[in-house]
């Protein structure tokens, strides 16, 4: 009984996330679900070396991937940094991958990838998967002498999703790190507890007069003591 009404469940569910208003039957639209599922993206960072007066340069590119597109789809990909509208069509697949080349590296740059139907589908140009991408930037600091004391450190890689900082805010933070002020991922380490005799002198500092007046009660006790084994000492040897 479970089980029957966890696939009706189930199938309620891909109701739930058809359109009513689509050209598509549901049945269609749920096959359309399962394959827009499957779409992925993601990105490579590629680098290319070049000749010129100086050298060797190397240049670096984000590849902007879309994978599992089958013709029933086609993406529309936008960016943050300029807007600009680029069309993923089929077509455009290579071994179940369609990509291009974003170049700007330098900046913080967030993709927004919509999956549409295609006229390969009954019911075309229906928006049915939303995508988001952001690629890292490049990091100056990566290449600057005080990163070479701290490789691993996250403000020294060589690509960075933070935010752009200043060189004292950085500089700040990789003497931090050195120091161990400052964990791998730039943040403050807390300061830990006081060590344990650090906490004894604390412990002894805050109860001190119970201890010497308890250390002053155990001296006269034992005082007394001394002296009364003394007396009946004395008292035997009188008898």
């Amino acid at each position: 009984m479970k089980k029957i009404f966890l696939g009706l469940s189930i199938f309620f569910l891909f109701i739930i996330n058809t359109n009513a208003a689509s050209l598509c039957s549901y049945k269609d639209q749920i096959a359309l679900n399962q394959k827009a599922a499957n779409i992925k993206r993601g990105y490579d960072i590629i680098t290319e070396i070049y000749e010129d007066e100086d050298g060797e340069v190397d240049l670096d590119t984000f590849r902007i991937s879309i994978y599992n597109l089958t013709e029933e789809f086609y993406a529309i990909v936008t960016n943050t940094k300029n807007n600009e509208q680029k069309r993923i069509e089929y077509s455009d697949v290579v071994d179940g991958v369609a990509s291009f080349d974003w170049e700007d590296v330098n900046d913080l740059t967030t993709f927004n990838i919509k999956i549409y139907t295609s006229n390969k589908s009954l019911c075309p140009d229906e928006l049915y998967k939303t995508l988001l991408l952001t690629t890292p930037r490049y990091n100056p600091y990566s290449e600057t002498n005080a990163c070479y004391s701290a490789p691993e450190f996250n403000l020294c890689q060589k690509y960075v999703t933070f935010s752009a900082i200043s060189q004292d805010e950085f500089l700040d933070r990789v003497e931090g790190y050195i120091e161990g002020t400052v964990d791998e991922n730039g943040q403050d380490v807390p300061k830990e507890e006081n060590g344990f005799f650090e906490k004894l002198m604390t412990f002894l500092n805050k109860y001190k007069w119970v201890f010497i007046i308890g250390g002053v009660l155990v001296i006269g006790v034992s005082g007394g003591y001394v002296v009364i084994r003394k007396i009946r000492k004395q008292r035997k040897l009188e008898i």
